[in-house]
């Protein structure tokens, strides 16, 4: 039954390229360069159009700005050295209200869907912006890749009355193809959104933090190598994903290799996930399969599935079909 929870499996007819770096980029962002925000290299990017491939060189430093990249020529976002060198943050959140979203986002910065989208937030007034508006980093981007970048949704971290028990999305999804390699994505709840029912996204050798669903999505992804790490400090126990695929799409979440840690504080407490139960969907079951990892000893080990809620129970699928399910994972939290 493994054989069929492959990389190669949930990716189907798209095997993901080596993200490679050329000599010299089409555009490059920092202080020194002609772009001071990652934003308006991306404006130029899109604006260029064409089908060859745009590479945005991102130099050292801290950006702290919404991006988003809309839909038109593939577009690669890279720094040249380590993820840390590159930290590209926000606090949109939630919570707060379309006001505050336009006093902290300009729409002054963005062309086309970016401006559209930016305008949408911001007219909720007086209302919360909601979970799609708190996102730092949006991708409506097909084939795009980002390598060697952090981002940050930094709300939790700025807001001391928050308690970080509200969603803050890093990284929001909603292009198929989409190559995330060597990155690092930083929240509390709901780091990481996958979205869109057939979408692809895979994330190579990257590292992702959090507290609460904080991967989580109907999107096909598979995790190859990649540390998930859970953030101790609000919540002592907690899903860590919320995966939502429809039940008519195969595959779900993949996580291939890599590790599940955290502090050392917790142990036996955290929960791999819970099915979200997405309203906008027709049929959403959500699965995920871990194979070969090496699991911290926060993970529950004997039931690491959670229930939604009590009227939401976790839904295993069938012997032969399995919606959620472990293949020869070691350490301490590993099944028993």
């Amino acid at each position: 039954m493994a054989a069929n929870y492959t990389a190669a499996k949930f990716l189907g007819s798209w095997t993901p390229a080596a993200v490679t770096l050329p000599a010299s980029p089409n555009y490059t962002v920092g202080s020194g360069a002609t772009y001071k925000t990652v934003q308006s290299a991306v404006n130029a990017a899109i604006a260029a159009g064409g089908s060859t491939r745009k590479y945005i060189l991102v130099n050292p430093g801290t950006y702290n700005e919404v991006v988003f990249v809309a839909s038109g020529v593939p577009i690669t976002l890279y720094g040249t050295g380590a993820a840390t060198d590159v930290k590209i943050q926000q606090k949109t959140n939630s919570p707060m209200t379309g006001s505050q979203y336009k006093a902290l986002v300009p729409s002054a910065n963005y062309t086309g869907a970016g401006k559209t989208w930016v305008d949408g937030c911001a007219a909720k007034g007086s209302s919360i912006v909601g979970t799609t508006c708190s996102s730092a980093f949006v991708i409506q981007n097909a084939g795009f890749q980002m390598k060697n970048v952090t981002v940050t949704n930094t709300y939790s971290e700025d807001n001391a009355n928050s308690g970080g028990a509200d969603q803050a999305v890093a990284v929001y999804t909603a292009a198929d193809q989409v190559t995330l390699d060597n990155v690092r994505l930083i929240g509390n709840q709901d780091t990481l959104w996958v979205s869109g029912t057939n979408k692809r996204v895979y994330v190579k050798n990257s590292y992702i933090a959090g507290d609460v669903d904080f991967i989580f999505g109907n999107a096909t992804a598979v995790f190859d190598g990649c540390e998930v790490y859970y953030v101790t400090g609000r919540k002592s126990s907690s899903a860590m994903a919320a995966p939502s695929t429809e039940s008519s799409v195969t595959y779900g979440f993949l996580f291939s290799g890599g590790t599940f840690t955290s502090d050392g504080s917790l142990s036996g407490t955290i929960y791999f996930a819970r099915q979200w139960p997405q309203s906008s969907l027709s049929s959403p079951v959500g699965k995920m399969i871990i194979r070969g990892a090496t699991l911290g000893k926060h993970i529950v080990s004997t039931a690491p599935w959670k229930d939604w809620s009590s009227s939401q129970k976790a839904n295993y699928g069938t012997a032969s079909v399995p919606y959620l399910g472990e293949h020869l994972n070691s350490g301490v939290g590993a099944a028993k």
